[in-house]
């Protein structure tokens, strides 16, 4: 999973590749999934959703672009990655805690 992002209000660019990996730093093959980003501010209780887009399916890496997150205000945002397999299941990215954007 990536490292903190760091990013201002008002910027729209720079957009956020997230490889998903099991909890044994493999990386999950996403192939055939819908995934979806949930991210709400420190604090938040309901969470908001943006598209993902896969950009190497087999290698468990997505992108989550920059422009489709509101942040619209200053603080620590949580980011995590949910993978809908359809019939067997699904898996949230990262395993043990979410991305961390930190918007000034």
């Amino acid at each position: 999973m990536a490292a903190d992002y760091y990013t201002r209000t008002g910027d729209t660019d720079g957009d956020l590749q997230i490889t998903c990996t099991h909890a044994s730093g493999s990386a999950v093959n996403l192939t055939g999934t819908t995934c979806t980003a949930y991210y709400r501010k420190e604090g938040a209780t309901s969470w908001s959703t943006a598209s993902v887009t896969l950009v190497t399916a087999a290698s468990g890496i997505v992108k989550v672009e920059r422009s489709a997150l509101t942040l619209s205000t200053a603080g620590r945002y949580h980011l995590y990655v949910e993978a809908d397999f359809g019939a067997t299941g699904k898996m949230s990215f990262p395993n043990s805690k979410p991305l961390i954007i930190h918007v000034s």
